[in-house]
């Protein structure tokens, strides 16, 4: 999972299943045409993402920072390596890429479409999020927009009061700053997109939801603090990953690393699993897909970063109600001035403008 990637479901997915499986029943007593089911699945398949690439206009995402080459390993000498010692060279690119991470100005645009079906209904949901940090502050704004759910399409009257109650349409921001003396987090339920495709929320019907609340997780983020930073919950090292493969782009100096994490080791998702199990009431719930591509510059910054987080569960532990989710992650990395000024972001300056307000 990518980081907050899970929690973000976690206080409300025991409402979720339960309000999933109340809507399963009232569609089979309906006896809602198969027609229509079927319609509304193709629309959620067809359905693109709603979100323009980079819709924020950050001028130099996946751009090389312009630092030398650290790593200089050939392409000859990854087509020598076994199998451990391409999971050790590619533990090694992670974890330089987030030394590095912590240690440098950085701004991640991250578009994450997540998809969960019950009993083979899909249902789509994107999250637009755009991640700061510098040595001093950590900034982190999440646009949750609902794409196709055919559960609820098939359900128009109660759709807003469903997405509430699921959190379907909702933005999060969240701020820290590295005395931790500031940690602060605020939601408002709507996530809108204007005439240009940029997602952004009405603040001004947050009043229910203060900005006093403090950050669910606390983040590492600078050089000062202790412990690593990670882009994921689950662990990532030699001995989780079940296999590795790593390309290197001379020409463009980066490397290309695939990894798959072992979910059958309980240390793997140690720090996440218990989220699922509790939300979904399945003591056995389990995440069954961990695929990671990465790209990491040749001067050891990160580049990209994609992940396939999939689990099953069977709803309140009915078996007759298996759900399963799936999380597609699309990270892209900047270190530029330009890019990573806080002060040259809308978003960030309404926050401050709004703590001002209540302090």
């Amino acid at each position: 999972m990518a980081k907050d990637g899970t929690k973000k479901w976690s206080k409300k997915k025991k409402v979720f299943v339960i309000i999933i499986s109340v809507i399963l029943i009232l569609i089979l007593v309906a006896g809602i045409a198969a027609g229509i089911i079927i319609a509304n699945m193709k629309k959620a398949r067809e359905s693109a993402n709603v979100f323009a690439e980079n819709p924020h206009g950050f001028a130099n995402l996946g751009v090389r920072p312009n630092i030398d080459r650290m790593i200089d390993i050939s392409s000859s000498d990854l087509n020598k390596m076994s199998a451990d010692e391409l999971k050790a060279t590619a533990f090694m690119l992670y974890d330089t890429a987030m030394t590095n991470f912590k240690e440098n100005d950085v701004v991640i645009y991250d578009n994450c479409l997540t998809s969960f079906a019950v009993m083979g209904l899909e249902n789509k949901v994107n999250i637009d999020s755009v991640t700061f940090k510098t040595d001093e502050e950590y900034f982190r704004i999440d646009y949750r927009l609902k794409n196709t759910t055919p559960l609820l399409d098939a359900m128009p009257k109660f759709e807003k009061q469903i997405n509430d109650s699921l959190e379907l349409v909702l933005t999060e921001r969240q701020y820290a700053n590295v005395t931790q003396e500031k940690l602060i987090y605020q939601k408002v339920k709507n996530a809108l997109l204007d005439d240009k495709s940029i997602p952004y929320a009405d603040w001004e019907n947050s009043k229910d939801y203060p900005v006093t609340e403090e950050l669910r997780d606390k983040p590492v983020f600078s050089p000062v603090q202790e412990g690593k930073y990670s882009l994921t919950a689950h662990k990532v090292s030699v001995e989780t990953m079940a296999k590795a493969e790593i390309k290197y782009h001379y020409a463009e100096g980066y490397y290309e690393v695939k990894i798959s994490l072992d979910t059958t080791n309980p240390e793997t998702s140690a720090a996440a699993v218990g989220n699922i199990r509790e939300g979904s009431g399945d003591e056995n719930a389990n995440f069954d897909k961990l695929d990671i591509t990465f790209t990491v510059w040749d001067s050891g910054f990160m580049r990209s970063y994609q992940m396939d987080e999939g689990w099953k569960a069977a709803a309140l532990g009915i078996e007759l109600l298996k759900f399963e989710s799936m999380f597609h992650y699309n990270m892209y990395f900047s270190y530029s001035e330009e890019d990573t000024d806080l002060e040259n972001y809308p978003d960030y300056l309404s926050f401050m403008e709004d703590l001002a307000q209540e302090e």
